[in-house]
């Protein structure tokens, strides 16, 4: 499957809103749920006007989208979600691992409570630094995943 990166676009509200209504939410996921089209779409126009987030395509549909976001220290935090049917396929594995072929410093934070995402960055190199205190973020649970290339 051949996948590419975009800027997001207002047209991409139908797919945001198709493959959100999908993915697998619970407590570490809540925030990512899409109601309704109207609110897919004004996500998307968020997103749009947000130089950090790109579409990932396929075929002309959006199967997930990457944030990229420059923090302090020189590194860049990566957020990362994959349409549910399209998981499994690598899909996240290339995107992630043609980020670190830039040679860029890559930082992920995933609460502790999802598994799927630890095991994801773990696949691909990531190593635990250190828990996010209490006091930085309102959910002492957080890990903060760190590579450094």
């Amino acid at each position: 499957m051949a996948i590419q990166l975009r800027r997001f676009q207002d047209k991409d509200a139908a797919d945001l809103f198709e493959w959100g209504q999908r993915i697998h939410t619970d407590a570490t996921v809540d925030f990512y749920t899409v109601q309704n089209l109207a609110d897919a779409m004004y996500r998307v126009h968020v997103f749009a006007q947000d130089p950090h987030i790109r579409a990932i395509v396929s075929k002309d549909h959006v199967i997930g989208y990457l944030e990229l976001t420059p923090r302090p220290a020189d590194y860049w935090e990566i957020g990362l979600i994959i349409d549910p049917d399209q998981r499994k396929q690598g899909v996240g594995q290339r995107v992630v691992r043609s980020l670190m072929e830039r040679k860029l410093k890559l930082a992920a934070v995933v609460d502790s409570r999802n598994l799927i995402a630890q095991a994801f960055f773990k696949n691909v190199g990531f190593q635990i630094h250190d828990q996010i205190p209490a006091w930085v973020q309102q959910d002492p649970a957080t890990v903060r995943f760190f590579i450094w290339k």
